[in-house]
């Protein structure tokens, strides 16, 4: 039967892996004695085992049980995850800064490429040490999180995740997206006046037009926030539910309209002076036209990767014939 599958995946899937396979053969052995001494000799019913999934009781709760490493900052349940996390994090995010830094400052032509060189690694540093000590944070936060509400009397057989590939939401889909939204938490953040004032190059105006500060800039960081949360739930819940689709839903809800207020009320985005020092740079006074079109083409982006993200979680959903 599917439901034991699905069940036997999301216990076995929070241990470690050298334990996986033996408490997969053990967990199903004993599913199927209970269930045919329900039956009593006879072919259990869907009922009968149902009710067998629901005397073993939360699966978080079961894995715990299996679980013999009793002491850790990060469980064996996430650690595999947090690892591969921190490492898509540092292979988008850090390439990227360094990146955009390094076009940034060759603006100024104040640099060697020397001293360049060494600004940039020093910045790299501590967003590295910024990343490792909030992804860890994070984890360990939801990891605690989750073991609270894991103790709720509110289980259901229901409330399992699909076997992969039909429902699961995968780590490599998971590890990307929250990839993408630290490093918009931090670019939103680096457009903070008083934060850019203080990291930002010197003779290099901040990117946003006075007028996103404060509402504009601050709303934009919840939504990369939001969006972070997010990621990081679809993580832990590990597949397509009615909670993790409800989810998307309403944050790419919030984030279309957003962005469109954005697009609508907001004239000019960009900063100007930023644009005339882009526009000598490069010899061209065409560029903030080409950026406020690059600006709205953006956005039409954003909002069918917004769509195209709604109508997959439901596809998903459906497809793994969840209730």
């Amino acid at each position: 039967m599917k439901l034991i599958e699905r069940y036997v995946y999301d216990v076995v899937r929070r241990l470690p892996k050298n334990q996986r396979h033996d408490v997969s053969r053990e967990l199903l052995a004993e599913i199927h004695d209970m269930a045919e001494s329900k039956a009593k000799g006879k072919k259990p019913t869907q009922k009968q085992t149902y009710s067998v999934l629901v005397e073993l009781g939360s699966h978080s709760r079961l894995a715990d049980r299996y679980r013999d490493t009793p002491r850790y900052l990060i469980s064996p349940e996430y650690y595999e995850s947090y690892v591969s996390l921190l490492k898509t994090i540092f292979m988008v995010v850090l390439p990227l800064l360094a990146f955009i830094m390094w076009m940034t400052e060759m603006m100024t032509i104040q640099h060697t490429i020397g001293s360049l060189l060494l600004k940039i690694c020093g910045a790299l540093l501590k967003v590295s040490v910024h990343l490792f000590f909030w992804t860890t944070l994070c984890f360990w936060v939801v990891q605690k999180v989750a073991g609270k509400a894991r103790l709720d009397d509110d289980w259901k057989p229901e409330d399992l995740p699909a076997l992969p590939p039909e429902q699961e939401i995968t780590r490599g889909e998971s590890y990307f997206a929250i990839a993408w939204s630290v490093f918009a938490v931090l670019a939103t953040l680096f457009q903070i006046p008083a934060i850019y004032n203080f990291l930002g190059p010197d003779n290099v105006p901040q990117f946003f037009a006075p007028d996103m500060w404060p509402g504009w800039t601050l709303g934009l960081l919840a939504i990369a926030l939001l969006g972070l949360v997010t990621e990081f739930i679809k993580l832990f819940v590990g597949g397509w539910t009615r909670f993790t689709v409800g989810l998307i839903i309403l944050v790419n809800l919030i984030t279309v309209s957003f962005f469109v207020a954005v697009i609508s009320l907001v004239n000019p985005i960009a900063n100007p002076d930023m644009m005339q020092l882009v526009s000598q740079s490069l010899d061209n006074p065409n560029m903030a036209q080409a950026v406020e079109r690059g600006i709205e083409i953006f956005v039409i982006v954003v909002v069918v990767i917004c769509v195209w993200e709604v109508v997959e979680a439901v596809h998903k959903y459906k497809k793994g014939g969840a209730k």
